[in-house]
């Protein structure tokens, strides 16, 4: 939804899982008849999800029984396909080989592009898919692998359910797609071809759902998401278990009661916090943390709970954290982005740069492109006072560049790009940028005056140590056909600069011969400043 409308409320990571996305327990009817407890945790019905959809200006359907050639269909026609996996394998980072599907993996991914590689023993073209995982990171998987954990077993995708045994879901390369519900908007495929929303078929077909097992799974995670009206209404027998669980497990059984709805408890527990030992607080956050839920109450809890540590026992208490969790489970931009900055200023006031906990924290924003966090993190008062953005380590400001660089990017990567080296000393900058691929930096910098300042910044470093090749990467992109005509402004803006303009006898003559061909076409309408320019160069 993101992809095709733009960021807006309705289509944000907190709002989509408060509609679809549930957690709690379920008592679940087995076809003898008796009754099992099922303890729920993020299960997403298919259904929901197109139902949500459908409800928020998209046309979505579904098909279950489908094969690899119908997600390169819909591919090929510019449309992404969400399909629902059991993602285990033998290796699953950075890329994910040997499928071993074992019923306790159940999985949404998002396939958005394949392509074809050569096979180093067979030197056969093999297909892979481009998965963009929710987990934070776009992978490549080969067909095979794809095919195994889309499949599940034998008779589809089965789910483990404690004390019950394995049941069988009925879902079996199931996948749903949506396009826009306005049937003149522009869908425009790889090949760069566009074709109207409605001239794209989208499945409507049901989920083919077959015995009574198979049925037995399908509603286990269709009714899942009856539970967040549930929780959030203080059902009677979630909140006994709650109870219940509190008087057995202490500290354990009142993140229950905070998890199962109950807002009471949130300042109880905040309470203990603020009187307890370091080892306590870890133990409150990471009891929260293991939840493996994104509750609105347990991440403002947890927030709090890091807002009243003093800075004398912050890096304590941050020790005993994990910080990937951490970061995964504050899907607040807000909140993540200023508890980064504590981070960062925690680690630096005791060894003067950043260190490990911030590297964890920061690579996982960076992957999962939360700009708004990191952009929170640039401008947190905490990193703008006395100068500590300077003692960040550059090698994690290059790799955050990268990570939000990489797969689908838009206007709130681009941002956080520009104002992570906007904020670079020149130290900084001379290292960030020395080892990044900047003709792909100049592609994602879409506005002018962003790229004309980095431009600007890239040219004065090179005067003074005389590597030109940051200059000459730029110049690549601005030449290519696609971005030939913006290079008039891009270098315009950037040569009449005070800072540029002062150096422009310094650059390389071959490079000045590649800015006149750009800015010298009579062909095109160019600006005064590219005019200009073009006149300065000239005279050299």
């Amino acid at each position: 939804m993101k992809y095709f409308q733009g960021h807006n409320l309705e289509n944000s990571v907190t709002t989509i899982d408060s509609h679809i996305r549930a957690n709690g327990r379920l008592e679940l009817g087995l076809p003898n008849g008796e009754v099992k407890g099922v303890d729920i945790d993020g299960f997403t019905a298919a259904r929901d999800m197109v139902d949500y959809a459908n409800s928020r200006g998209m046309r979505a359907g579904m098909k279950n029984n489908s094969s690899t050639s119908e997600i390169k269909d819909m591919l090929n026609r510019g449309v992404p396909c969400l399909c629902l996996t059991d993602w285990n394998f033998e290796t699953s980072w950075p890329d994910p080989k040997g499928a071993k599907p074992d019923g306790k993996s159940l999985h949404w991914v998002n396939v958005i592009g394949y392509e074809y590689a050569e096979n180093p023993t067979t030197k056969a073209q093999e297909l892979h898919f481009l998965v963009a995982n929710p987990h934070g990171a776009v992978q490549r998987i080969s067909e095979k692998d794809f095919d195994t954990v889309w499949r599940g077993g034998n008779d589809g995708l089965q789910l483990e359910i404690p004390k019950t045994g394995v049941v069988n879901t009925g879902m079996k390369r199931l996948f749903v797609a949506m396009v826009p519900k306005d049937d003149e908007a522009r869908i425009v495929a790889p090949d760069g071809s566009a074709r109207p929303a409605r001239d794209i078929p989208i499945p409507t077909g049901n989920d083919g759902f077959r015995g009574k097992l198979a049925q037995m799974g399908s509603d286990l995670i269709q009714k899942a998401a009856n539970f967040q009206d549930d929780m959030g209404k203080k059902g009677g027998q979630l909140i006994i278990e709650a109870q219940n669980g509190y008087s057995q497990d202490g500290i354990r059984g009142l993140i229950r009661n905070v998890l199962s709805g109950d807002a009471s408890q949130i300042n109880e527990l905040r309470q203990q916090a603020k009187g307890a030992s370091i080892e306590r607080r870890a133990e409150i956050i990471n009891g929260l943390l293991e939840q493996g839920v994104n509750r609105e109450a347990a991440q403002n809890l947890t927030f709090e709970i890091l807002r009243d540590a003093s800075w004398s026992e912050f890096p304590t208490l941050l020790d005993k954290i994990d910080a990937k969790k951490l970061s995964a489970r504050l899907s607040n931009d807000s909140q993540a982005g200023q508890v980064m900055a504590w981070i960062a200023r925690s680690e630096i006031e005791r060894t003067g740069t950043t260190g490990n906990k911030f590297e964890i924290f920061a690579q996982h924003l960076s992957q999962a492109h939360r700009s708004d966090a990191i952009n929170t993190f640039l401008n947190d008062k905490h990193m703008t006072e006395g100068g500590r953005f300077a003692k960040v380590s550059t090698g994690m400001l290059r790799d955050m560049i990268v990570k939000l660089m990489s797969g689908n990017t838009g206007s709130g990567e681009e941002k956080a790009i520009y104002n992570l080296l906007k904020a670079t000393t020149p130290a900084q900058f001379d290292q960030v940028t020395s080892r990044l691929n900047m003709a792909q930096l100049a592609a994602e910098l879409e506005d002018v005056n962003r790229l004309a300042d980095i431009t600007v910044r890239a040219i004065d470093l090179s005067s003074k140590n005389g590597r030109w090749g940051n200059v000459s990467e730029i110049l690549t992109n601005l030449e290519r056909i696609a971005e030939y005509t913006r290079a008039d402004d891009v270098l315009g803006v950037a040569l009449t600069q005070s800072q540029a303009k002062n150096q422009l006898g310094k650059i390389p003559a071959e490079l000045r011969h590649r800015m006149v061909n750009l800015l010298d076409d009579v062909t095109r309408w160019r600006s005064d400043k590219a005019i200009a320019a073009l006149n300065a160069l000239k005279k050299l």
